[in-house]
């Protein structure tokens, strides 16, 4: 009978896999963006296989839709809005996602 490895061991594989990805990715993206995307879609694809989380590090870094990363200004547009709440709006402008982040005040 095979063992099968313990959910601690899948998680530290798994995050160590993405980071690898990421750094890879992060190298190559200006160069080559489409290597670069489908490193970070696999990089995403890890995290769900092992059920967890890319890092928010990671994640504020890349476009949910199409896996650009947002390393220069010609991938994205970034607004601070006021609407509501104070957020910041980043647009990607490979395919026109819209991502909101909270902006906290300070006191």
């Amino acid at each position: 009978m095979v063992r099968r490895k313990s959910r601690k061991m899948r998680e530290a594989l798994a995050k160590e896999r993405i980071e690898i990805l990421w750094e890879q990715a992060q190298e190559v993206a200006l160069e080559k963006p489409k290597l670069a995307r489908s490193w970070v879609i696999t990089a995403k694809h890890i995290a769900r296989k092992a059920r967890i989380k890319l890092p928010s590090r990671i994640s504020r870094k890349i476009c949910r839709n199409c896996g650009t990363i947002f390393l220069h200004e010609r991938d994205f547009r970034v607004r601070i809005r006021n609407n509501r709440a104070t957020h910041v709006t980043v647009t990607c402008k490979h395919c026109g996602t819209i991502r909101r982040f909270l902006v906290k005040r300070q006191a």
